[in-house]
């Protein structure tokens, strides 16, 4: 049986070395996406502290987070409440 494909070690391990390029790659992604939702989430957090707001209201900004920018937008905000006080 003459055959060209030589079936060698070589071929093994390209793909151990691919799989583990993609494996790592994929790691890579990975904790770079939960870097990016751990930092976004402590910018909103300062956000709405700033606001006034419990920091608790972050989870509410992060799921629901169209509906919690129209309601930010058109409520009164508890700094403006105090703001309005101290006049």
């Amino acid at each position: 049986m003459n055959s060209s494909y030589s079936g060698g070690g070589e071929d093994a391990i390209a793909a151990l070395i691919g799989g583990g390029l993609g494996l790592g790659m994929a790691i890579f992604m990975f904790v770079l996406g939960l870097a990016i939702t751990v930092f976004s989430i402590y910018i909103t957090y300062k956000i709405v502290k700033k606001m006034g707001y419990s920091g608790w209201m972050v989870l509410l900004v992060m799921f629901f987070q169209p509906i919690m920018m129209i309601y930010f937008a058109f409520a009164k905000w508890p700094v403006e409440k105090l703001a309005e006080g101290k006049k």
